[in-house]
């Protein structure tokens, strides 16, 4: 029996992932995702949260109705849930987030969004259809990978010859922000490209870290290297931990730090049952390379499909 209007749609989300090196209870896998689903059905139909984002993009021959979360219903019990979204908050990069109650195909989507979806959408001229899979679709953009793996198969995995040497610190304040800021400044002005791909966390984000005892500065005999954070954030319903951030300093870079202090974080602080997870935009190769040191796997893809 289902206990939330959502859990058909997280049926659906749930095959998305590729779990099968993945230790998850398929219960409360549906659970987990169907509250995560209704969650922010809510909180974007919020009168608050529509009148915002409204007045911030400023999109002529906009209402704020047009920023709403619908539930369409199609036939036969099938039913998809759409909405608008801008990348990287940009009011010219336009995108329309898409969810469905049933299996479908790239093919079927466009046709939804062509004589279904697109009179909701048109005044934003969405360049976009966003949705998930387990494997790559080569005629997609894939933004974002997520990678994830158990921490106990990490744990047993082969150290790395750097670890011996690395100390991981709590910082008893937020002093190690001027320098966090200080080398993704340095960072984007040797790879301005990468400037809209690797981004540098605001502080309440990395302060939740910090307080959470998941923000450490990483040391190599005695010398700071770098920084790596994680929050405490549940993996389809398994206690798991995301990581935000994971930088190695100018002139440590390319040393084989990264994924040391990753795997060395991860055996320290993190405990067996959890799940070690991240999403890492697919145009951060050098991310990808030190989660996948450190064994986690790509088990989902954000695609971005081309509107015609």
């Amino acid at each position: 029996m289902q206990q939330n209007k959502f859990d058909d749609f997280a049926e659906i989300s749930l095959a998305t992932f590729n779990l099968k090196n993945i230790n998850i209870d398929h219960t409360k896998a549906i659970v987990a995702l169907g509250k995560e689903i209704e969650a922010e059905y809510e909180e974007l139909n919020s009168k608050k949260i529509r009148e915002d984002r409204h007045q911030h993009f400023n999109i002529p021959n906009t209402e704020i109705e047009d920023y709403a979360e619908r539930i369409l219903d199609l036939d036969n019990n099938r039913k998809l849930i759409c909405g608008i979204r801008h990348l990287g908050g940009q009011p010219n990069e336009a995108f329309v987030n898409i969810l469905s109650n049933f299996t479908t195909t790239r093919a079927e989507l466009m046709e939804l969004y062509n004589f279904k979806l697109s009179k909701y959408f048109a005044p934003f001229k969405p360049k976009h259809l966003r949705y998930y899979s387990k494997y790559k679709i080569a005629s997609n953009e894939i933004r974002n990978s997520y990678l994830a793996q158990n921490a106990a198969t990490i744990k047993k995995g082969i150290q790395f010859d750097l670890e011996k040497d690395i100390n991981l610190i709590n910082p008893d304040n937020y002093d190690y922000y001027n320098n966090y800021k200080a080398e993704y400044e340095k960072f984007h002005i040797k790879n301005p490209d990468f400037k809209h791909i690797v981004q540098v966390n605001d502080l309440e984000l990395m302060e939740t870290s910090r307080k959470g005892g998941l923000l450490k500065t990483a040391e190599y005999k005695g010398e700071t290297i770098g920084l790596i954070a994680g929050l405490k954030d549940d993996f389809l319903g398994k206690p798991a931990v995301y990581f935000i951030e994971i930088l190695v300093n100018q002139g440590w870079k390319r040393k084989g730090f990264a994924k040391a202090i990753q795997r060395k974080f991860i055996n320290d602080v993190c405990q067996e049952d959890e799940i070690i997870w991240g999403t890492i935009d697919m145009e951060n190769q050098a991310s990808i390379k030190t989660a996948k040191a450190n064994l986690r796997e790509e088990i989902r893809y954000e695609n971005f499909m081309k509107l015609e």
